[in-house]
């Protein structure tokens, strides 16, 4: 469970839109030329990113997303799985 010290922790590494997704914090982080949403943010970093074109369609995804697949490449503003 993420408590205020690790949300302010993360939210100062410049991630956005946090929240708890089966039991991992998650968040959307703006890169040079994509934004990603990150999966199993802690203070070492992430496990999974999941890129997008745009801050709007990883936000929406986010929001939506349930810890299941991710999306395709190619669809949905999807420009990368890592």
């Amino acid at each position: 469970m993420m408590n205020e010290e690790t949300r302010t922790m993360i939210e100062g590494h410049g991630y956005t839109d946090l929240r708890e997704i089966n039991g991992l914090i998650c968040g959307v982080h703006r890169y040079i030329y994509t934004c990603g949403v990150c999966v199993g943010l802690d203070e070492t970093g992430y496990s999974a990113r999941i890129c997008f074109d745009t801050m709007q369609n990883a936000q929406l995804f986010l929001k939506d997303w349930d810890g299941g697949n991710a999306p395709e490449v190619g669809t949905d503003g999807c420009t990368a799985v890592k």
